[in-house]
């Protein structure tokens, strides 16, 4: 695949690289969403240029949503850059359409470049050598590039080609809905060699504006092509080479007219600095990416490859500096969950880029702090009062869950998350606690933070209701992280991460007030809130109810020891368990089984409340109930076996969260990669495998290596200190990058302080 200035980037590393080795038609939809190419602000699924049938185009710009013909709001599927194709009298130049002798693609995720080499054979049994790359700058984030050679091996030929945007895509049809376009043409021009598409959301709220070119070099001479459409011929043996080139550019406040003339513009100026110089500047920007975010496993290099392909994702999803977005469940890969934020971008997903890059971090947060109003508006709405965030959320901050869905058993079922679902909104609460306690960013705790952990514990001391008899809290109606069971009440993962932010806000309300007394008292008085309400947060909290067994066993909610216990004996070739035959659906809520992991979820979010007796206890109860029906639950389990000690566990439950987009374990990634997965497998590596994580206020180490690894190394940013650890598992070796003279953490249940720029050793 040698494609000259491109030669020196295609690393020969197989643990930088991600193959496609043949062409199977029932793969594709998955090798699209794997081969997905990002830069945080595009997405741009992995698809064949020529776009084979069953093919499904998927150009993305983050946060741009529409709702018209949909009941809820979707992330918009765009134009496709990336469409060309040639054709050979009459025979297309295609995977599907035409012979071939050989094909590959390659994934290159250390520099975020997808190779392809196909030999082509046509009718007349001639050869053709197709060798495409492209990517998606890192560097310039509304620019992509694409280089096609094509040379004829075997005899002269007469081509035409097309290279014009693909403007047929649609969005995919949901379960109740068809397939629908979220936008119209609103001009199309072609002019001087540039291509210029601007089209404008349904419903008025955005417009794009794209405008690309192809250059051509052949003989030794270059040209622009004048035109989308356009012939080549071509000598025997002869290669011809056409760069295709575009940026993308949204509405702000800018009108239609300036819209094109700023991508007019920035395309006119990419053109001359030329592809070489682009693919640098796009290789320098996934470095810088990468240097902190890189793990090395050694003793294990399928995993050392997974791990790899997973922070790739991460990284190709991280928030755009400025943007204010957030990461959707299925990140910018494909239009599972229309594209929504859940969950999982606060507890699963914040931690990677607060310990790597808190900038991105920093994003998503402000993401939630934008929607503060609108999550006000939900609970006066139901009401409450405070901030109760959505279940789903999109452009807005509205609640954006469709009312129905596919249920397991492929039946349309109701959906009742968004009415019941409500530790959302101390999910993110946690996550902005988490992000202080990490980075210590007063600013951002002034501006946004310190309010949003005010306003979410309002919310909740609204929505308990006080038991005169037992004097204690309650919060009935609800649905906790085990969606098998709806409408339940005091569901120990809500009540504890609920008394959990009324405790956690009550505490910052009096940092606040000692370390920022203006600010608080400005504070204060915008949101009305006075000392008698805080004192209301530390009386609430102790009082919430759980139900706790003698033998340290938490209940999971009102009634559920009560529910039929169902034994998983079988299980599938990735050691999940299997439900027993006959078994109906419709009878899970009446069952012991969990979807996926709630109360242990709740002891490995807060670990550093829980002892090891009450950790083990409530595993050993909760995992042989545990069906893991969501890809949010083995990285969980994973976390809570190694921290019981059970390792042979851990490794398996590790494997299983790991590898379910790059083996496609859950058989749904051509829907889109799932987000959530990627943090879980980072957290437990690093907090599960090399116990690193943080306990009230301070950093421990305690690692628990699986067998076969002999070494984790990874940096780690931890209150404005750039670690770098390297663990074995005997010891762990540790450097500190800190304008801080001595950094305490606690290593091996020891207290440390670790002197800045002295590399360090601690023996088990």
């Amino acid at each position: 695949m040698k494609q000259k200035h491109f030669e020196r980037y295609h690393t020969s590393n197989k643990e930088w690289v991600v193959t496609e080795e043949s062409w199977d038609p029932s793969q594709q939809g998955v090798r699209e969403a794997q081969f997905t190419l990002g830069n945080g602000l595009l997405g741009s699924r992995g698809i064949y240029e020529e776009l084979p049938q069953d093919s499904q185009p998927g150009t993305f710009l983050a946060g741009f949503f529409d709702r018209t013909g949909s009941l809820v709001a979707e992330l918009v599927n765009m134009p496709n850059p990336f469409r060309l194709w040639f054709a050979l009298k009459g025979e297309k130049l295609g995977i599907v359409a035409m012979d071939f002798t050989a094909h590959r693609r390659e994934l290159d995720l250390k520099h975020g470049l997808l190779f392809r080499q196909t030999t082509y054979r046509d009718t007349r049994k001639r050869k053709f050598l197709y060798e495409s790359v492209r990517f998606l700058s890192m560097a310039d984030r509304n620019l992509g590039v694409m280089q096609v050679n094509l040379t004829a091996s075997e005899g002269a030929a007469d081509l035409v080609v097309e290279a014009a945007l693909d403007l047929s895509v649609w969005n995919s049809g949901t379960v109740t809905e068809g397939r629908k376009k979220h936008w119209r043409i609103r001009e199309v021009a072609h002019k001087g060699g540039t291509e210029y598409v601007r089209i404008a959301g349904l419903d008025g709220g955005y417009s794009v504006a794209f405008a690309t070119t192809v250059m051509i070099q052949q003989g030794g001479k270059r040209r622009v092509a004048r035109d989308s459409h356009f012939h080549i011929r071509l000598k025997k043996g002869e290669t011809v080479s056409l760069a295709k080139v575009f940026v993308i550019h949204s509405s702000g406040d800018l009108s239609a007219a300036r819209l094109g003339e700023s991508a007019r513009s920035h395309l006119k100026a990419a053109v001359r600095r030329g592809i070489p110089q682009l693919t640098r500047d796009h290789v320098r920007g996934w470095q810088k990416l990468w240097g902190p975010a890189a793990i090395t496993v050694k003793g294990a290099p399928d995993v050392q490859k997974a791990l790899r392909f997973n922070t790739y994702h991460l990284l190709c999803s991280a928030p755009a500096p400025g943007s204010r977005g957030s990461i959707g469940a299925k990140t910018l890969s494909g239009e599972g969950y229309r594209g929504h934020i859940f969950w999982d971008s606060d507890i699963f997903l914040l931690p990677f880029y607060t310990h790597t890059h808190p900038w991105a971090a920093a994003e998503m947060l402000l993401y939630r702090y934008d929607r503060l109003n609108a999550a006000e508006q939900i609970a006066t709405a139901r009401g409450y009062r405070g901030a109760m965030y959505p279940w789903e959320s999109a452009g807005t901050g509205e609640e954006e869950t469709p009312s129905w869905a596919k249920g397991l058993n492929g039946s349309v079922i109701p959906i009742h998350t968004h009415e019941q679902e409500h530790h959302i909104t101390a999910d993110i609460a946690y996550a902005v606690h988490r992000y202080y306690v990490a980075t210590g960013d007063d600013d951002f705790m002034l501006a946004c933070g310190f309010e949003m952990l005010f306003k979410t514990a309002r919310f909740w001391a609204s929505r308990v209701e006080h038991n005169p008899r037992s004097d204690s809290y309650e919060i009935k109606k609800v649905i906790g992280p085990d969606e098998f069971h709806e409408d339940v009440d005091n569901n120990a993962y809500t009540n504890m991460m609920a008394k959990w932010n009324l405790l956690v806000a009550r505490r910052m309300a009096l940092h606040m007030k000692s370390e920022f007394p203006r600010e608080f008292a400005a504070l204060c008085r915008r949101i009305d809130l006075k000392s008698g309400e805080i004192t209301s947060w530390k009386r609430i909290a102790p009082r919430l109810a759980m139900k706790v067994r003698k033998d340290g066993v938490i209940e999971q909610f009102d009634g559920y020891f009560k529910r039929r216990r169902i034994r998983l004996s079988n299980h599938n070739e990735y050691g999940l368990p299997k439900l027993p035959k006959n078994f109906l659906w419709q009878d899970v809520g009446e069952t012991q089984l969990v979807k996926q992991a709630d109360v242990l979820m709740l002891l490995q979010l807060l670990s550093g409340i829980f002892g090891a007796h009450t950790k083990k206890a409530n595993y050993q109860f909760y995992e042989p109930r545990t069906v893991h029906k969501s890809s949010l639950s083995v990285g969980t389990h994973a976390m809570i076996a190694a921290d019981v000690g059970d390792l042979e566990a851990a490794s398996s439950f590790f494997r299983d969260v790991l590898f379910i987009d790059l083996q496609n374990t859950m058989g749904n990634t051509a829907e889109g990669i799932h987000a959530a997965s990627l943090g879980n497998a980072w957290q437990a590596a690093i907090a599960g495998f090399g116990g690193v994580y943080p306990s009230k206020g301070i950093l421990q180490i305690r690692p628990r290596l699986p067998r076969e690894w002999k070494e984790l190394s990874f940096s780690y940013r931890w209150q404005g200190a750039e670690l770098a650890i390297t663990i074995e598992h005997d010891k762990v070796r540790l450097l500190a990058r800190s304008a801080r003279k001595r950094l305490p953490i606690r290593i091996y249940g020891h207290m440390r302080d670790i002197p800045a720029g002295k590399k360090v050793v601690f023996r088990k």
